[in-house]
């Protein structure tokens, strides 16, 4: 295993399997998607879901080749109604979950509904968008449901959320089998299947092990195979939110009738990130002031 430098929490590190199509992306999160969580004071239910989420698009982003914008969405009809994760190429991420009751008590976090994916490039370029129908088994099993339906790309994913010592914890680990690649000579047959099996062993406890390093677990999960790693990318807590002037760019481009919809009884309106949860109010002027003209 080539040297790296070390992360303990808040990364995603890239690696591959030397002579063979394989390539993997390990994400641990630590402090900062313990912030995203905190922040939100979510149910405990519903937490873990979005922390997983955050992981799984960290892991996902990372295989992009150009700068950009990932978002993975899922809207469903279960006790979590709408969930968003996003991670731009600098790791900068943010998310939020939207949820009834039911979360509270651990309902079906999702139920039917459909699981989507866009990229958007940073040169501008045409956004992609992929869209699969969720999976029974939870998010991890619709991302892989996507990979068979859309993509055709073998992929094995491990993912957990959940609290060790008292703090949010958030882990994936996927490994992918690239089909633009030919075949090298040291790839056997039954190494993607033995690489499978390598994959069902991987549970919480190690990925969500604060005292067991990143690396640590990639060398005792690929130990007989030839590991290498690449630079990790930091991952933290951000909002591009854009403050009080995003939030006037978008009332002004809502119509006369929308912004009514938004005012209270004295004509004022306020306007709350989904994601950081920064508040800024208008008054009955200043909201009427944003109105676009006809």
């Amino acid at each position: 295993m080539e040297a790296r430098a070390a992360l303990r929490d808040d990364y995603v590190r890239p690696f591959r399997l030397a002579g063979t199509r394989v390539r993997g992306r390990l994400v641990r999160l630590g402090p900062e998607v313990a912030r995203i969580l905190d922040r939100h004071a979510y149910p405990d239910a519903a937490a873990a879901v979005l922390g997983e989420a955050l992981a799984i698009a960290a892991a996902l982003a990372q295989s992009l080749k150009a700068g950009g914008i990932f978002t993975l969405q899922v809207e469903g009809d279960g006790a979590i109604r709408r969930l968003v994760a996003d991670i731009d190429a600098t790791g900068l991420m943010r998310g939020f979950a939207g949820f009834d009751g039911e979360a509270e008590a651990g309902g079906a976090p999702f139920g039917a509904g459909y699981l989507a994916f866009t990229f958007d490039p940073a040169d501008g370029g045409e956004r992609y968008q992929g869209v699969v129908e969720l999976a029974k088994g939870g998010l991890a099993q619709s991302v892989l449901h996507y990979f068979r339906q859309s993509e055709q790309i073998d992929t094995c994913l491990a993912a957990a959320c959940g609290r060790r010592g008292g703090s949010w914890r958030a882990a994936a680990l996927m490994l992918q089998r690239l089909p633009d690649e030919p075949d090298p000579p040291e790839e056997t047959g039954d190494l993607w299947t033995r690489l499978g099996h390598y994959m069902l062993t991987v549970g919480p406890d190690e990925l969500l092990d604060p005292a067991l390093p990143g690396d640590a677990l990639l060398l005792r999960l690929f130990h007989r195979d030839e590991l290498r790693v690449d630079a990790a990318l930091p991952l933290r807590d951000g909002c591009r939110c854009g403050g009080r002037a995003r939030m006037e760019t978008v009332l002004r481009a809502l119509s006369a009738g929308e912004m009514e919809d938004m005012r209270r009884e004295d004509g004022s309106l306020e306007m709350v990130c989904q994601f950081c949860g920064r508040a800024e109010a208008f008054s009955a002027d200043q909201a009427s002031a944003l109105i676009r003209a006809p």
